[in-house]
């Protein structure tokens, strides 16, 4: 689903690409939570698409019916080289916590 340039998209469906985000960013995740995760498990997210890069909210399962939201941008650096940052998280979360923008 297409969203507009500068527009959060609806919740969607994890993809095999947003699952790999997310592992790349676990590490992360986990030392901003001090807490390790033996399940890491991406279930939905929403696309912000700006000039700057590609901006992630995903919603992930760590366990135990309790969920992680992450803040992940997508940067193209130079020669087409793309950069994942992590930048934030609410936790914890639950299933029914709407993915809203933080």
């Amino acid at each position: 689903m297409e969203n507009k340039m500068g527009e959060w998209s609806p919740e969607m469906p994890v993809t095999q690409e947003i699952q790999k985000i997310s592992d790349q960013v676990k590490s992360d995740a986990e030392k901003a939570v001090d807490q390790n995760f033996s399940v890491f498990t991406a279930i939905k997210y929403r696309v912000l698409s700006l000039f700057g890069g590609t901006h992630y909210l995903i919603k992930v399962n760590v366990g135990c019916d309790k969920y992680i939201h992450l803040k992940v941008v997508r940067v193209l650096m130079s020669q087409g080289i793309e950069k994942i940052q992590f930048e934030g998280y609410q936790y914890p979360k639950t299933l029914d916590d709407p993915l809203t923008p933080f």
